[in-house]
């Protein structure tokens, strides 16, 4: 094989490479990708859907009005369902994401909440997500939450 054959192979093959790996998902499009489906959810009233496929088995909630953490994927439904029934739709926003090289994502998002009836204005609740990935497929872990802006 000639000189000028190997250079272009090996141009060809280093391209390659560098677009596979630029093809790696970040932990914003991961979490952007993850919270448009939590938004979703929430719009459609589906709360068991929510918990079932975003949520971790050992989810932890903590919220200001809570007398104690929501504790398991059983007790987060009800809690889930009550927040949904309160605030029928939502609007998502990602206010800051903290990435790990192979563990867990942080991320900071800001819920806007519409009233019932919009007569009043938007409710605003803050929330931290630890978002870990289990059998394949990140969920959060851990939800601590506030109402208020940052």
């Amino acid at each position: 094989m000639s000189f000028r054959k190997t250079i272009a192979i090996a141009f060809l093959i280093g391209c390659f490479g560098a677009s596979v790996e630029a093809a790696e998902p970040t932990a914003e499009s991961i979490i952007g990708e993850r919270l448009q489906a939590l938004e979703r959810y929430w719009n459609a009233g589906d709360a068991m859907g929510l918990v079932d496929n975003l949520y971790a088995q050992d989810i932890l909630i903590a919220g200001e009005e809570l007398a104690d953490p929501a504790e398991g994927r059983a007790e987060a439904k009800p809690l889930v369902q009550s927040l949904i029934a309160a605030f029928p739709e939502t609007h998502l926003a990602i206010e800051r994401i903290i990435p790990s090289e192979n563990g867990p994502i942080g991320a900071w998002v800001l819920w806007t909440l519409p009233s019932k009836d919009k007569s009043s204005a938007p409710t605003t609740v803050r929330s931290l997500f630890l978002w870990t990935k289990e059998e394949g497929a990140w969920v959060i872990k851990a939800d601590m939450y506030s109402f208020g802006k940052y």
